[in-house]
Formats: structure tokens, C-alpha cells, sequence
């Protein structure tokens, strides 16, 4: 799915061609720098990050996103109150306990029983024992559809006393060492953005960093029509996003654009002092000059 947008929009380019009227560094340096603006936001609303603390520290904004991205993958792999997730891990002691006991006549295994006399075992498809990460990888990808997890069906399939736990049965140790492989994945969605950001020396966080998602960018500051475009290209991008990527992005072009319109006035205001002029700087921005070509 190709979620990008062009700079080179009509309300962007009316504000900065004021800016660069009353700019000392140029259209060319204001163009890069609202660029870097823009990309800065586009980190922002990506998820795992939700465009919140994006003023705060840069280090703390990175390390909020990582949390968000674990906690977002644990509650897939292993389920949360809304979602019943794909793996049910166990002690590995009560695992070598079921092994010990061996598997029923009926194919059942048991696993464990609660104070209150309730049954707890599966069956042998789900009770993986000595699974390892190619396995569960396996498994996760098979529930991975468009970038969301299926979260269909119950945990447990109740008979009598016994109830049948209807996910995969897998160790603790096994669940964790997977779990700490995962989430080395966080940030490979906003890294389809890092092409672009290169181009206008933008900061790429930290967890986007070394990944290489599928995305384009392109810049053009030559002659007298700028253009800037970023684009990513990975398939279940608008999907992650709750299917508003584009509206995302749309955001994050509105904020770069609205942060130069508040330079504006005292922009003008510096001008205005050097010609040995008096201007009152007001928190608005002055009306739309001619639109830039």
C-alpha cells in the first residue's frame, strides 16, 4: 500500500513562501527545515508512537515508544482483557510435571488443578513443550493478518470439571526468550520513513535506527519549485494504523505548517524593527500572502 504525501501542497507552500519572504536563511533552508518539522511529526503518529511526548526529551520519547511497542506485542503474543492471545505460557516445572504425567487416552493433557478441584490441561496439538523460536514464530505469524492478530475464540473449552485450554501450551523461558527477540522488531514500520528523513537530516529514533522498512523519499530544492515526498510502502502500514495513516500524515503537515505560521509575526516584526519600523507582534499570523510558485 503506497501512504505518502507530497510537501508541494497549496496550503504549505502559501505559508512558506511568507516565511521566506521575511526569512535571513533563505527558501531553500526554510523548505529543509520544515521538512525536518514534518518528519519529526510523521515519527510521531506512527505507531507504536501515539504523538504524544513528542515535545518532551527525545530520550524519553523514544524509550515511551519501546514500551508502548512491548506492551502492544505482549498483549498479541499473550493476550490481554480484550484479546485471548496465541501462547498460554507455563512454569517449566509444571511442563516437566505434565510431561511426567503423559498424555490421556483421549490425546488430553493435563497440566495442572485449582484449589477449587477445576481441571486445567489441553490437547496435543496445543501442548508444545519443546517448541523454540522458529516454532512460535511460526505459529505467531500464522495469527499475523494485515498487521493485526486474530483474536477470535475462547481460552478455554470448559467440559465438566476439565477446561481445555484452546491456544498453545508453551514454557515460560520459552515465551520470554521469544518475547525478547520480537521486540527487537519495534520501530520496522516507522523505518520506512528513514529514506525520507535523511533527505532533510531529520532525526531518526532511536528504535527505527539499523531497520529498513520499505519506503521512498524525494527532495528537490532547485529552480523555484520545491518538492519533498516520503512514502511508506509497507503493505500493512494503514492497517497498524487503525486505517488512518493518510489522515496521520495529513496532521503532521498541518502542525509543520501551523509551527511556521506562528514564526510569522515575529518574523515580521524583526524586519519591520530593522527598516526602523514599530510593529506589535500579535499571536496570529498575518494573512495569506500570493501563493508561492
Amino acid at each position: 500500500m503506497d501512504d505518502g504525501i507530497d510537501l508541494n501542497i497549496p496550503g504549505f507552500r502559501q505559508v512558506l513562501g511568507q516565511v521566506a519572504l521575511f526569512s535571513k536563511r533563505g527558501a531553500k533552508a526554510e523548505f529543509e527545515s520544515a521538512g525536518r518539522s514534518v518528519m519529526n511529526n510523521v515519527y510521531a503518529i506512527t505507531p507504536p508512537a501515539m504523538g504524544k511526548g513528542a515535545k518532551e526529551k527525545v530520550s524519553m520519547f523514544d524509550a515511551a515508544t519501546i514500551a508502548r511497542g512491548q506492551s502492544a506485542i505482549k498483549r498479541d503474543v499473550l493476550g490481554g482483557k480484550q484479546r485471548r492471545g496465541i501462547f498460554s505460557p507455563l512454569a517449566d516445572s509444571l511442563i516437566d510435571s505434565a510431561l511426567e504425567t503423559g498424555v490421556y487416552e483421549n490425546e488430553s493433557v493435563r497440566l495442572f488443578v485449582k484449589k477449587n478441584g477445576d481441571v486445567y490441561g489441553t490437547d496435543r496439538t496445543h501442548f508444545q513443550p519443546d517448541a523454540g523460536y522458529d516454532q512460535l514464530r511460526a505459529i505467531h505469524k500464522a495469527n499475523f493478518r494485515n498487521g493485526k492478530m486474530s483474536s477470535a475464540g475462547s481460552y478455554t473449552r470448559d467440559i465438566g470439571r476439565w477446561k481445555f485450554i484452546n491456544i498453545y501450551v508453551v514454557r515460560q523461558s520459552s515465551a520470554d526468550s521469544y518475547l525478547a527477540e520480537i521486540y527487537k522488531h519495534i520501530g520496522y514500520l516507522a523505518s520506512c520513513w528513514n529514506r525520507a528523513a535523511k533527505l532533510v537530516r531529520a532525526r531518526i529514533p532511536s528504535y527505527a535506527r539499523g531497520k529498513n522498512g520499505p519506503g521512498n523519499g524525494e527532495l528537490e530544492t532547485e529552480g523555484s519549485i520545491f518538492r519533498f515526498r516520503f512514502e511508506n510502502l509497507a503493505p500493512w502500514a494503514d492497517e497498524v494504523a487503525d486505517g488512518d495513516l493518510q489522515r496521520r500524515l495529513g496532521y503532521a503537515v498541518e502542525y509543520a505548517k501551523n509551527a511556521m505560521a506562528r514564526r510569522l509575526p515575529h518574523m515580521i516584526a524583526a524586519a519591520a524593527k530593522e527598516a526602523g519600523m514599530h510593529v506589535t507582534v500579535s499571536g496570529a499570523a498575518p494573512p495569506p500572502l500570493a501563493e508561492a510558485a
